[in-house]
């Protein structure tokens, strides 16, 4: 959670509400408003936000679902936050879309702290700095997968693909959000990637890395900035689950950093059908 120090954002609004809240840390800003928020909402079991919008309903905000271009808009009528979400989306993307939208919320309430109306203008006034978007999505995480039930439950699995899908269905997320909070929080030993199979002239394939790869701080990764990983076993992981995509295809890769280093054991585990443009999350555990 590095990316989440003090030093990283520049956005006033969220300098205030770090002020509004008494931290000054942005991470555990977050952590203290999403916590009174849980025990206001008074659940103990995931998941905690349905397509009921509970935590919309705590804060009296309402939520529309309706046909608009993209994931979801967030708008002020009257003295009254409305958030619309889009009408077609998975049931994940909008309790996930109205939880950012509630970090935005938050965001302007506490830093116009005891002035409701000071909220109201700014959410009218100012469109969202990047930093106000990277709180509210930490915002987001925070609501639908809490942190302590959310570790105690995941670190009771084994490292797995099928763990994975377990916790998202649990706590009604994405793969994609899940994995990710599961290596923020350092829960398992363990390396996700975001990739694709591709050719290559000539014949071949290998596997195409589409975004930084993400791991615990716990764990040496094995593909830190590398673009291609041209495993055979991976590769044919990872165009199985990008042809199949319900299923979760695993092998065993035995890989050797250099010549003078030991070989090692990674579990590898991949489904496609989560991400995008048939692009495949994979999973690499040390054995």
């Amino acid at each position: 959670m590095s990316r989440f120090t003090s030093n990283s954002f520049s956005s006033q609004i969220v300098s205030s509400f770090l002020e509004g809240v008494g931290v000054s840390a942005p991470l555990f800003a977050v952590h203290r408003v999403c916590d009174e928020m849980l025990v206001k909402l008074g659940k103990k079991e995931p998941p905690f936000q349905s397509d009921k919008y509970e935590y919309a309903k705590l804060l009296g905000v309402k939520v529309i679902e309706n046909d608009i271009p993209g994931d979801g808009v967030l708008s002020v009528f009257g003295n009254t936050f409305v958030i619309e979400v889009r009408r077609d989306a998975p049931r994940w993307r909008k309790t996930f879309t109205v939880c950012h939208e509630i970090g935005h919320i938050q965001i302007f309430k506490w830093a116009a702290k005891n002035s409701p109306k000071r909220s109201i203008e700014l959410a009218r006034s100012k469109k969202a700095h990047v930093d106000e978007e990277r709180l509210s999505n930490l915002f987001a995480a925070n609501l639908i997968m809490p942190r302590k039930i959310f570790k105690a439950r995941a670190s009771k699995l084994f490292p797995s693909m099928d763990s994975l899908k377990i916790l998202a269905t649990q706590f009604d997320a994405s793969l994609e959000a899940t994995a990710t909070r599961i290596v923020d929080l350092n829960v398992w030993n363990c390396q996700f990637l975001r990739c694709a199979p591709i050719k290559l002239l000539g014949g071949g394939s290998t596997i195409e890395i589409h975004s930084r790869p993400t791991s615990s701080s716990l764990l040496e990764p094995l593909i830190k900035n590398e673009k291609y990983f041209s495993h055979r076993a991976a590769v044919a992981c990872v165009e199985a689950a990008a042809a199949n995509a319900p299923s979760v295809f695993s092998d065993t890769l035995q890989i050797a950093r250099s010549p003078s280093m030991d070989t090692k054991s990674w579990r590898f585990e991949c489904a496609g059908g989560h991400l995008s443009h048939g692009r495949v999350l994979a999973l690499l555990v040390p054995e």
